[in-house]
């Protein structure tokens, strides 16, 4: 009787069979190694984040080391920020100062010491500084650096006085009874003396008082450069502004006492005085 096609020897059945007991698995049919297990990618997701946190606190402590190692007991303003506070009380200084008790006679201008009318700019100052109070240290920089700064431009306004300048010379001789108002003669600000002048033009004493100003724990090198690098831009400032501004548009005005018609039709300026005005030193 024939087999058919898709039948199978038992023999056949038998050796198929035990070839497959004995087959051993090759190398070559292992997984690839690039595909890790899951245990394995816990095991190395543990060890970078083990790492992480490693690299974390050791970063930390540097920081820690780092600030415990920072000096004390100095103010962090830098000294163009400590200028600029300066600078913009000044400006307010002379926005709004005028002069008082001016007299004028013939064609001169006097004023005594304290004809200069202008605000103390320290509360203008230490509000200008009043972002930088973020420690102790820039607190005190920011009061001492006020008070000294106000202090000496007010000791050089309360030594201003005109020392009869020629402003006015159509008030020697004016044909009226009142010479009507007219400016002065533009005049360099450094013609107007002042007893003050002198601590405005001296780094060395501003410097000093500023660091006595200062907390006694706060007198150390580091603010001794800040303050003198804030001094040295300050006293140059002064000085260029004292010999560079000019007083102008000084409006006066006075009678004469010389007009006596028919006898008399003209004659100098007796008791006149400066317009009112806001801002003479601008």
């Amino acid at each position: 009787m024939k087999k058919r096609k898709y039948e199978v020897d038992d023999a056949k059945k038998v050796n198929s069979m035990a070839a497959a007991e004995n087959f051993e698995a090759t190398e070559s049919m292992q997984p690839p190694s690039f595909f890790a297990t899951a245990q394995q990618v816990e095991t190395q997701a543990g060890v970078t984040q083990d790492q992480l946190v490693q690299d974390t606190s050791g970063q930390a402590e540097n920081q820690m080391e780092e600030q415990s190692e920072a000096p004390s007991n100095y103010a962090t303003i830098k000294p163009n920020r400590l200028f600029g506070a300066m600078r913009a009380g000044h400006e307010y200084f002379k926005a709004v100062s005028s002069f008082q008790n001016v007299e004028i006679n013939g064609s001169k201008a006097y004023g005594d010491a304290g004809c200069l009318s202008a605000p103390n700019i320290e509360p203008l100052i230490f509000g200008e500084l009043s972002g930088e109070m973020v420690t102790y240290e820039n607190r005190e920089m920011a009061k001492a650096v006020s008070k000294v700064t106000a202090y000496y431009l007010d000791q050089w306004r309360a030594g201003f006085h005109i020392p009869g300048l020629n402003w006015y010379p159509l008030f020697n001789y004016f044909p009226g009874p009142v010479a009507p108002p007219m400016p002065n003669i533009p005049t360099p600000l450094a013609i107007c003396p002042s007893f003050g002048e002198f601590l405005l033009t001296k780094k060395q004493m501003m410097i000093q008082d500023i660091m006595n100003a200062l907390p006694s724990k706060m007198r150390n090198d580091i603010n001794s450069t800040t303050v003198s690098s804030y001094c040295n831009v300050t006293v140059d400032y002064y000085n260029q502004w004292l010999n560079t501004d000019y007083l102008t548009n000084m409006v006066g005005y006075g009678p004469i006492p010389g007009f006596k018609p028919p006898f008399s039709y003209g004659g100098q300026v007796r008791g006149g005085r400066l317009l009112p005005k806001f801002g003479v030193l601008n």
